[in-house]
């Protein structure tokens, strides 16, 4: 790709500066949310399995628990 042989202007140069930075910063936010999505669910699935298990064991105390003779 040919490079322009003139400068960019300062100002044009710092207003499309921003825009990258702001777009970085969106893409790293977007990420960042997703991720915590992701952890959240994980959290809420695992919550989730212990709240099954603990009903299990309610429904059905001598099945699950081993007793001692």
């Amino acid at each position: 790709m040919p490079q322009s042989t003139t400068p960019m202007p300062a100002a044009a140069r710092r207003s499309q500066l921003t825009r990258v930075r702001d777009a970085r910063r969106s893409a790293t936010t977007a990420a960042g949310i997703a991720a915590e999505r992701v952890t959240i669910a994980q959290r809420e699935r695992g919550t989730y399995r212990a709240r099954e298990a603990a009903t299990q064991l309610a429904d059905n105390p001598v099945e699950s628990v081993p007793q001692a003779r």
